[in-house]
């Protein structure tokens, strides 16, 4: 009896050494790691939570504090918002004491922190901190950004657009017009680029830039849209008249005024408002950017090492709410 129990005792002991190893508890008695997180959009556009979900996720068994700051650069794209949150960063900078990394999301966050890095963190730093970006889709100004720094690293978000475009002709064979609505955003801009540098197949696609009419004559001109009109929403969030809207209020916007299916690239709101279209996952990438964080900050890979990234397309998929598509309403 006794050999059976040692023996008992020692495919236990055995059975414990060969589970799968697990994540590290936080250790609180280290000074935790500072990360200033600066989003480009508020928390009013839909892909700050989703973002910040994946992000959380990556740093769950890590001793992180984010210290998360926004732009709204959707509303109030200006001088002076941005001499606003320079000097909040500055308090909190003379607070925090240091910040052992920089996370941005999406272009104009980017372009603020190479902007002010020194004035941020002293003229001194040269690079000291690392940056990790995402979802950036101007790739030039993000490239000319990540060669003249020595200690950054990130993805640029996935183009092929297109394929929403694609997708949307098979649906609507008989088409008679591909009608694309944008505004001045960085966003915007770099989406109409890729659409057309991607377009092999030359679509006859017409661009409406919202920044050029009011919105009361974008609603004349679109509500003239019929079911055999194929419409892609990329951005509307400011008129001509400088009135502004969030992306539930355009949502809200175009589902009211277009008789036609609505087609995007964003997964928000598909199930309520669009039609669908080939969109990216965004709080996939939150946790992606995450997990390279953690990388840099813990595992002893620099972001030089690590280079410049292009997530192609493994974060995108085809979503359709197909009740929507085929039931227009007139």
């Amino acid at each position: 009896m006794k050999r059976l129990a040692i023996c008992v005792l020692l495919i236990l002991i055995i059975a414990f050494l060969c589970l799968p190893a697990s994540a590290e508890p936080c250790d609180y008695t280290r000074p935790p790691k500072n990360v200033l997180v600066i989003f480009s959009y508020s928390p009013s556009y839909p892909s700050f939570d989703s973002l910040l979900d994946g992000l959380n996720e990556a740093f769950t068994d890590y001793n992180v504090h984010l210290q998360v700051e926004y732009m709204d650069s959707k509303l109030m794209d200006s001088e002076s918002a941005e001499a606003l949150l320079l000097q909040l960063l500055e308090e909190k900078m003379k607070l925090l004491k240091h910040i052992d990394m920089v996370i941005t999301f999406d272009d104009n966050a980017l372009v603020f922190i190479d902007k002010y890095y020194e004035t941020l963190f002293g003229a001194g730093s040269s690079g000291s901190i690392p940056i990790v970006f995402s979802g950036c889709n101007d790739f030039e100004t993000t490239e000319s950004i990540f060669y003249a720094h020595k200690n950054i690293t990130g993805q640029l978000e996935p183009s092929s657009r297109i394929k929403t475009i694609d997708v949307a002709t098979r649906l609507i064979p008989d088409y008679t017009s591909i009608t694309i609505l944008v505004d001045n955003s960085t966003t915007a801009k770099g989406l109409k680029t890729q659409l057309m540098a991607e377009n092999v197949n030359h679509y006859p696609l017409t661009f409406i830039n919202s920044t050029e009419y009011t919105y009361s004559e974008l609603e004349d001109m679109l509500s003239k849209l019929t079911p055999k009109d194929i419409f892609l929403f990329v951005a509307c969030y400011v008129d001509s008249q400088g009135n502004k809207m969030t992306y539930s209020q355009s949502a809200n916007f175009l589902y009211t005024t277009l008789n036609t299916p609505i087609f995007t690239t964003t997964a928000y709101e598909i199930d309520r408002v669009f039609a669908g279209g080939y969109v990216h996952d965004k709080t996939k990438s939150g946790y992606d950017t995450g997990k390279i964080a953690c990388s840099i900050l813990y595992d002893g890979i620099t972001a030089e090492s690590t280079g410049l990234m292009r997530d192609d397309n493994t974060n995108m998929s085809y979503m359709y709410n197909h009740r929507y598509t085929f039931e227009v309403r007139y």
